[in-house]
């Protein structure tokens, strides 16, 4: 009867995405970029100020570097140093991973986006020439293309295959950076906004694009592989209600980044009060094919749930509890062990979702003791 049960559940299963409320602090400001460090901390810009603050996996914010005229993207290298574009005094500022100033690149009026790549160089948007530079290791700086069809450009994402796409602040076209040219993939509807109607930021997951259209107050969902793909994925009106997608609402969406170890998208609000929401389950397991192969036991379980994989399990970079109505419930990112730690469930059905850094994931139900 419970193979039954598990068989029908896992059928129908979509664990829900839902939205909450990471930082709501009203001392911090934090509406623009935004950017993870190793260690799981966020660090998020105050464009509308002059701080860049550094929130714990805990929400608890700090200035983490200041002075700026208007911090706007935000990015770390693989050596860990962090940059931070300051748009109104024409830098991009390299600091340490201690927030020590390391150099100041003076290049010129209104950069915006930025990302690091994987060479270990760092790019950045223009929107005073419509171009995206690249600042090299020694500190040259090169354009890798300038002009039409950029206009305004801010938003910057790699997919997994280390493609480059672009986002245009003015017009809110998505293109993919080919090396040499600009290829269009989509336009982010205006949403009914008749003012500050401009896409934000862009960030990348589960093989779609995410962009923020904050004078609509919404969210979009882009399909890089077909052209003008795009769907609305949560928000509408105006406001801070936290909840499931289609019921949530943000208040003028701007700086976006996803992080895979927690599976959920990250969104700054350019609101004057700026506080930073979370969305989790962008993965929709359920709705997608599981292609990882995993087993976890005992089932039921007491205090710790056992996982094996047929693979190396480095492979692994998370794998998360959800109650039987979809809601996550923790997610673990310490793998050092084949097992994790459910002593703290309530008796009850769960899921536990395994994920791969390859985005490959498995669905397993198991009952608590």
């Amino acid at each position: 009867m419970i193979k039954f049960v598990f068989f029908l559940l896992m059928g129908n299963l979509a664990l829900a995405q839902t939205v909450s409320t990471f930082l709501d602090d009203p001392a911090v400001d934090v509406d623009d970029g935004l950017v993870f460090d190793n260690d799981g901390n966020l660090y998020g810009s105050n464009f509308a100020g002059d701080t860049v603050y550094q929130i714990s996996p805990a929400g608890v914010a700090t200035p983490f570097v200041s002075g700026f005229t208007n911090p706007n993207g935000l990015a770390f290298d693989t050596n860990g140093d962090f940059f931070v574009v300051d748009w109104g005094a024409g830098e991009v500022v390299k600091f340490d991973n201690g927030g020590n100033l390391l150099e100041t690149y003076n290049v010129g009026p209104t950069p915006s986006g930025l990302i690091a790549t994987p060479t270990g160089t760092v790019i950045y948007t223009d929107t005073n020439d419509d171009s995206i530079k690249e600042i090299a290791t020694d500190g040259t700086i090169t354009t890798l293309f300038t002009g039409t069809p950029l206009n305004a450009p801010v938003g910057l994402a790699y997919d997994e295959n280390d493609v480059l796409y672009v986002g245009n602040f003015v017009g809110r076209e998505v293109y993919r950076f080919t090396g040499s040219d600009m290829e269009y993939v989509a336009t982010v509807p205006d949403g009914g906004a008749a003012t500050n109607n401009f896409l934000g930021f862009i960030a990348y997951a589960d093989g779609n694009l995410y962009g923020t259209n904050f004078g609509g107050h919404q969210i979009y969902k882009i399909n890089p592989e077909a052209v003008d793909d795009v769907t609305l994925f949560s928000g509408g009106d105006q406001g801070s209600a936290d909840g499931d997608i289609s019921v949530a609402t943000f208040s003028f969406p701007n700086g976006i980044i996803y992080n895979p170890s927690q599976d959920a998208l990250y969104v700054s609000e350019f609101s004057g009060v700026g506080n930073i929401r979370r969305i989790d389950g962008i993965l929709s397991i359920g709705e997608n094919e599981i292609s990882l192969d995993a087993f976890i036991a005992p089932n039921p379980v007491g205090d710790r749930l056992n996982f094996s994989l047929p693979n190396d399990r480095s492979a692994i970079h998370s794998v998360s509890i959800y109650t039987i109505s979809g809601a996550l419930v923790t997610v673990h990112t310490d793998l050092s062990t084949n097992s994790i730690d459910v002593a703290h469930l309530v008796q009850g059905m769960y899921f536990a979702e395994i994920a791969s850094v390859e985005n490959k994931t498995s669905v397993q139900a198991f009952i608590k003791n």
